[in-house]
């Protein structure tokens, strides 16, 4: 038993450890030579965006494989994609987040391409926030197609569009930084661990906020 609760110590610490060194690796480029919680405005840019995804009607659900590709039936809430664009002299990063169940590869693949005809320099950090309440008919593998529906192209290809331009949005609206900030909280009963009760959880919430003027 101490072997075991040993383990599981080591894959929270493991965990934790990875969790900070993306953060670490996506914002080191561009604090590293400011001050802990203000940029000089030469330093540092910033933008923003958000919009809400157009899709084709009745697009299947993603994550519901019982439903067997049906088709949705309306919308509940708005799905989105939001863009944060952190650039200083040497690097431009944009860091987004969409209202998908998954990434994967092609779909990077074709945001990066069709980004790079605009906006060559962004390095892109694409992540979605998993939820089975979104837009499938995405994917082209066997067990995307079971969990999100058929492939539509149209489908894929409203995503590449909305999600490049979200990002030209925040990258062309980008303002001085006055402050960067993070915290860290330990949650509570927030995330559990659905394959083992005892099992390993991240219990972390990391918030990031930046200033500008």
């Amino acid at each position: 038993m101490r072997a075991v609760k040993q383990v599981l110590r080591n894959q929270t610490v493991a965990v934790r450890w990875v969790k900070g060194m993306i953060v670490l690796c996506v914002l080191a480029p561009l604090t590293f030579h400011l001050t802990p919680r203000v940029a000089e405005a030469a330093e540092l840019m910033a933008g923003a965006a958000k919009v809400e995804l157009r899709l084709p009607a009745k697009i299947p659900l993603a994550g519901y494989s019982r439903r067997h590709g049906k088709p949705s039936t309306g919308v509940h809430d708005p799905v989105s994609v939001r863009a944060l664009v952190l650039r200083d002299q040497d690097t431009t990063v944009a860091l987004v987040s969409i209202d998908l169940l998954i990434i994967d590869e092609r779909l990077y693949a074709a945001v990066q391409q069709r980004l790079h005809q605009t906006h060559p320099a962004i390095e892109l950090l694409l992540a979605a926030t998993h939820t089975h309440s979104g837009p499938g008919a995405y994917g082209q593998t066997f067990l995307e197609k079971i969990s999100m529906g058929h492939y539509d192209p149209a489908a894929f290809d409203a995503l590449v569009t909305q999600i490049a331009q979200v990002v030209a949005v925040a990258a062309e609206t980008t303002e001085p930084v006055t402050a960067l900030r993070t915290a860290v909280i330990e949650t509570h009963g927030l995330v559990v661990n659905r394959m083992r009760e005892d099992g390993v959880v991240d219990p972390e919430l990391v918030a990031v906020s930046v200033d500008t003027r």
